[in-house]
């Protein structure tokens, strides 16, 4: 079987069992804007030079800081970039979901390459790849029934200059498929080629012009694409970033509330006798990233909030 080999990982320790990992590169997150490599046991690839990775404030999808690709433009197009702490998320069914921006699409423009893997598997768990000319391609069999003939494969699905593009990507190891979405429609549909976790996340280009910005990164157990869908229809948190209190309305009527921290620790729980809106206050939690889960007798919808 040919196989794409995970991209020469960071030697970190291994969190092992979390449910979720989340990356927005936000102050409150413990990142300030300059160079990636060390942050949060962040690493840039040997071949990049360090202020070619970069914490950035110029762009974001949410928040105010992104991860920046910044290109050095010589001859070497060697494929650089930056390698997350590793982590474990594992499961019958697991997603991840990122933001992407670039500010044109140009001729003389990078590939951008956000690839999930699993160093001790020693493998590649999917690879996203998006084209200087804005077409998105995977990897995937050319033939189903042949293990051999993994490739890159052109997906009808592309991404515009000066417009942020949401991806997620759900894995179902049961069935032995991987679905791709962009902006939560589906646009792909293939085979679960490689690892069966993600214990790194690693986001690269190949230096030619042109930059890239990437936020809002989250791995997670279970179909985030239906998560996402249902946060997008029925859900609305504000402020988010809050810093005391967090009020949150629905399409239906809210009977519960529960705040969990990124490892699943239910934080809060809070029960309402079907109420339109409800009031969280969060002035007792520490800064960081909590999934908010309102449920009404129209059903439970998740989304993200930042605690300042």
């Amino acid at each position: 079987m040919k196989k794409f080999l995970l991209t020469g990982a960071m030697l970190l320790a291994l969190s092992y069992g979390v449910k979720a990992q989340e990356y927005s590169f936000e102050e409150s997150e413990g990142y300030t804007v300059d160079l990636l490599s060390g942050q949060n046991d962040w690493g840039v690839s040997a071949a990049a030079p360090a202020n070619s990775v970069l914490v950035s404030d110029e762009e974001a999808s949410e928040g105010t800081n992104s991860l920046k690709l910044a290109p050095q433009n010589g001859s070497d197009h060697t494929s650089t970039g930056a390698f997350s702490p590793l982590f474990e998320v594992a499961g019958d069914v697991f997603s991840y979901s990122f933001d992407f921006y670039t500010p044109e699409i140009a001729e003389e423009g990078s590939d951008y390459y956000f690839s999930p893997q699993s160093p001790s598997q020693q493998l590649l768990t999917s690879r996203v790849l998006i084209s200087y000319t804005g077409a998105v391609v995977v990897l995937d069999y050319e033939d189903p029934t042949d293990t051999n003939s993994l490739a890159y494969i052109e997906t009808d699905a592309t991404v515009e200059g000066g417009v942020w593009a949401h991806f997620t990507v759900v894995q179902d190891n049961t069935e032995g498929s991987v679905a791709y979405y962009l902006n939560d429609e589906l646009f792909y549909t293939g085979a679960a080629f490689g690892a069966t976790n993600i214990e790194q996340v690693v986001i690269m280009h190949d230096n030619y012009e042109g930059s890239a910005y990437f936020d809002n990164i989250y791995v997670t157990t279970g179909d985030l694409a239906n998560t996402a869908t249902n946060t997008a229809v029925t859900l609305s948190v504000y402020p988010n970033p809050a810093t005391y209190v967090v009020s949150v309305s629905n399409a239906g009527l809210i009977n519960s509330v529960k705040v969990t921290d990124l490892n699943g620790r239910t934080v809060k729980a809070l029960a309402f006798d079907g109420v339109d809106s409800a009031s969280v206050n969060v002035a007792d939690l520490s800064s960081g990233v909590y999934m908010i889960t309102v449920a009404s007798d129209k059903g439970a919808s998740t989304t993200k909030i930042v605690k300042n």
